[in-house]
């Protein structure tokens, strides 16, 4: 199991865009080339921040960074990591499950009157 911690005011370097961001993080885990683009390209689609993706992280908005982050937290999952091969076929025995967990900590708002 894979596990990540998403605080609610991450430390994110503001002078890398988007993209560059998510590469950097992907080369932490030693992970670099045309799938980590692809898998990046997916994650800011997939969280409206695709057309944000050459923009400085400076720019973006508090919400914004917190998409960038959990983006963060799953772009270095390899297709190894998601039941395929590295090669991109299938695998002919029983696939293992991989799981991935995530917390991510916001501040709590105080409810009483």
């Amino acid at each position: 199991m894979k596990l990540g911690f998403i605080p609610d005011r991450p430390f994110i370097y503001e002078k890398l865009t988007g993209a560059e961001f998510l590469r950097f993080v992907a080369g932490l885990y030693d992970q670099e080339g045309a799938e980590v683009e692809h898998r990046a390209r997916e994650l800011l689609a997939l969280f409206d921040l695709e057309e944000w993706r050459d923009e400085l992280v400076e720019s973006y908005s508090h919400g914004m960074r917190q998409k960038l982050i959990i983006s963060s937290a799953f772009v270095a999952s390899s297709r190894r990591d998601r039941g395929g091969r590295a090669d991109g076929r299938a695998r002919p025995q029983r696939r293992r499950r991989s799981s991935r967990t995530s917390f991510a900590s916001t501040p709590i708002a105080d409810t009483r009157s």
